[in-house]
């Protein structure tokens, strides 16, 4: 495995994932506008999805949003065969919805099995 793959895997599943969130609907309008809205009636400022381990941060969103999440997690293994990663050299991967004061912060981020966070937003 090559752990310099990961940054170029994570600006790949940053991009995919973006623009899978502003072409799906949820609910009666696009996945994207039903996360920031549901950001927006929470009491937590960020909404986090761990594609490696299965998990969303906190975990109360709508059955949409999870089937959403569900979906393309299906394709993460496939993703990391690509770049010649191997799962279980990863500790997570996590894409993160941040509120900010005027607008929403998106990053995807990993930490690998040595110790070191990678991180692109």
């Amino acid at each position: 495995m090559k752990y310099k793959n990961i940054k170029g895997m994570l600006h790949n599943l940053y991009h995919s994932f973006m623009e899978s969130l502003h072409h799906l609907t949820c609910g009666e309008g696009r996945a994207i506008d039903e996360l920031c809205n549901l950001l927006d009636r929470s009491e937590h400022d960020l909404i986090s999805f761990d594609f490696h381990n299965g998990v969303s941060i906190p975990g109360t969103h709508s059955d949409e949003v999870m089937n959403l999440f569900r979906a393309y997690s299906d394709g993460y293994v496939d993703l990391l065969l690509a770049h010649r990663l191997k799962k279980e050299k990863l500790q997570y991967v996590m894409f993160t919805i941040r509120k900010g004061k005027s607008a929403y912060k998106f990053k995807v981020e990993a930490l690998d099995d040595r110790g070191f966070s990678h991180e692109y937003s």
